[in-house]
C-alpha cells in the first residue's frame, strides 16, 4: 500500500501540499527498488505532518530507508527541502560511520552496492527535478569540539550602538534645554 493510499485527505497551504505531492511522487518512483539489507528498505520521503509549512520555511522533508512491513527502524539517509531548492543524500560510509559512532561493533545491515544503487538514482532524480545535491560523507565525531566561533573585527554590538544612540541623544536634550535657557537670560 502507498504512502499516498494511507494519507487521510487533508486541506493544506500550497507549499504543504506541494511537499506531499513531491513526497508521493517520490515514493511511487522509489517504491519498485528496495535497498537490500537485514530487513529491505523503501526510500520515503516524508510528508509534512501539518497543514502548513509556514510558507515553505519548515518544508524540509526527512528522506529515509523505512524497513518493509514496519520491522526494524527508519534510516535517515537525506533531505530535501524545495523553498531552499537543495537536497542532501549521505554516502554509504557516513552511514557506516554514524553507526559505529551510535551501535559501537554492532555489525551495519545494510548492503552497500544495493544502497551505492539507491543512491545514484536518487542523486539522478533530485538532479532531474533541478535540487543540486549536496552529499554528506563523513560525520563529525561527538567528542571532537564545534569550530570556534569566528573572531569580531572590531566594532561595536547592535546594543551597544542603540546605547549610545540613547546617550546622544540625551546629551543633545540637555545641551538644546541648556542654550534655550541661556537664551531667555
Amino acid at each position: 500500500m502507498s504512502e499516498q493510499s494511507k494519507r487521510p485527505h487533508v486541506k493544506r497551504t500550497a507549499f504543504a501540499q506541494q511537499a506531499v505531492d513531491f513526497s508521493d511522487y517520490f515514493g511511487m518512483l522509489f517504491e519498485k527498488s528496495p535497498v537490500k539489507g537485514d530487513v529491505p528498505r523503501h526510500a520515503t520521503l516524508v510528508a509534512p505532518e501539518g497543514i502548513s509549512t509556514g510558507g515553505g520555511k519548515q518544508g524540509r522533508q526527512a528522506l529515509v530507508l523505512k524497513a518493509e512491513n514496519e520491522v526494524g527502524t527508519g534510516l535517515t539517509v537525506g533531505w530535501v527541502d524545495r523553498n531552499q531548492r537543495m537536497a542532501a543524500l549521505r554516502t554509504y560510509e557516513y552511514l557506516v560511520e554514524q553507526h559505529q559512532q551510535r551501535f559501537g561493533k554492532k555489525p551495519f545491515e545494510l548492503d552497500k552496492d544495493s544502497y551505492d544503487a539507491f543512491f545514484k538514482k536518487a542523486q539522478e532524480f533530485f538532479t532531474k527535478e533541478k535540487l543540486p545535491v549536496k552529499v554528506e560523507s563523513t560525520v563529525r565525531i561527538a567528542s571532537q569540539p564545534p569550530a570556534a566561533p569566528a573572531a569580531k573585527t572590531g566594532g561595536t554590538s547592535s546594543r551597544g550602538q542603540f546605547v549610545l544612540v540613547l546617550v546622544l541623544v540625551f546629551l543633545l536634550a540637555v545641551a538644546t534645554t541648556a542654550a534655550v535657557i541661556l537664551a531667555m537670560d
